[in-house]
């Protein structure tokens, strides 16, 4: 009561400041809190995913979050693909 509803910009803006200090682990906390939410991805919560394995050098789950992005009908940008390369 009287909290703030958290929506897709809202969590966008928390997930990529998470992905700029390479914090993975509470990057992806927030977007399975999403998921579980029914909350609409964008591609700014996907890219700042992407970034925040980037920053710590595991490309892996990096790789399976671009799957999902694309799974979900959500189309990678420019800056997306320069983060995963």
């Amino acid at each position: 009561k009287g909290r703030v509803k958290y929506d897709t910009i809202i969590y966008s803006t928390l997930i990529k400041g998470f992905a700029s200090i390479g914090d993975a682990d509470r990057a992806m906390a927030l977007y399975q809190d999403m998921k579980t939410e029914g909350i609409p991805m964008n591609h700014i919560v996907f890219t700042s995913l992407i970034t925040a394995y980037a920053r710590v050098g595991n490309m892996k789950p990096a790789d399976g979050i671009l799957e999902e992005m694309l799974t979900e009908g959500c189309k990678p940008n420019a800056i997306t693909y320069s983060v995963m390369i």
